[in-house]
């Protein structure tokens, strides 16, 4: 009878630690393998991350519903988003909502200044907007220059000549972001 209590107690921690790392991984954290070599040279085909998760999804009559919880992000953060057909990109975060952009000369610039940008390949040039050219629905038109609204925001990869990104997306809606990168394994 003794062993029967024993296992029952090792049994219920064990339930209690499944169920929470559970609970982790589907509510605050996902580990996401890098496909593709757009965000080289930070980030390869096959590395891992780990994603601070921003939205809880669920299901309602058929539809997700997203509840949106704070948060906090900065220009350069690495972040995850959805694109409109459902597919998982991460891209670096290069302008907020109210910055002024604009693509001249093979460089991007905030505000009247160039952005330093020493994340990326050496010699890399960034191109301007080409939107819709991966037949992918676009989220707000990017523009050659202008400002960008509330609620948006506009992300590049680091490899800027094989990138899908804002450039062919437009500006990426906050209802699109589903994480930022906190951890590169």
């Amino acid at each position: 009878m003794k062993f029967y209590l024993k296992l029952g107690k090792y049994g219920a921690y064990l339930l209690f630690f499944v169920l929470g790392l559970l609970y982790v991984r589907f509510y605050l954290f996902q580990i996401i393998i890098v496909e593709g070599n757009s965000m080289l040279p930070t980030l390869k085909h096959g590395d891992l991350v780990l994603v601070y998760k921003y939205k809880f999804s669920q299901k309602f009559e058929d539809k997700k519903v997203y509840e949106f919880g704070k948060f906090q992000v900065h220009r350069l953060d690495i972040l995850l988003f959805e694109t409109k057909k459902g597919k998982l990109l991460l891209k670096r975060l290069i302008g907020l909502p109210g910055d002024f952009y604009a693509f001249r000369g093979g460089t991007i610039y905030i505000g009247s200044e160039p952005l330093s940008e020493n994340y990326t390949l050496p010699g890399t040039k960034t191109l301007p907007p080409n939107l819709g050219l991966y037949d992918e629905e676009v989220f707000y038109p990017l523009n050659i220059e202008g400002r960008i609204p509330p609620g948006y925001y506009l992300l590049l990869g680091d490899n800027r000549t094989i990138s899908h990104d804002s450039r062919n997306l437009g500006l990426i809606p906050e209802e699109a972001l589903r994480g930022r990168v906190i951890y590169i394994f």
